[in-house]
């Protein structure tokens, strides 16, 4: 089955202020090549669309923040993976 399945959530920094333009990479676990990206909007929300089932890296980055790279599996059993609202460390707190 070619069902296309999406992985969503929501970024936010330490203030729970939500962070907007982060770019969203979807890896390949096997070679951490790119699969898929996206960009998250004004509220921080974003949603990577027509994802393939598989093992993939999802990883985050934002200008001045720590990279959230974590493991996800999408598949029949989780089309829609909901990772919810992650809140990212800024670099250098002071």
């Amino acid at each position: 089955s070619a069902q296309k399945m999406s992985v969503k959530g929501q970024l936010a920094d330490s203030t729970n202020a939500p962070l907007p333009a982060a770019t969203v990479l979807l890896l390949h676990a096997k070679d951490s090549s790119l699969a898929n990206f996206g960009v998250s909007d004004a509220q921080g929300f974003f949603e990577i669309r027509n994802v393939s089932k598989g093992s993939y890296l999802f990883k985050v980055s934002f200008l001045g923040f720590r990279t959230i790279t974590r493991p996800i599996e999408v598949g029949e059993a989780n089309p829609v993976v909901e990772l919810g609202r992650m809140n990212m460390q800024a670099i250098s707190a002071e």
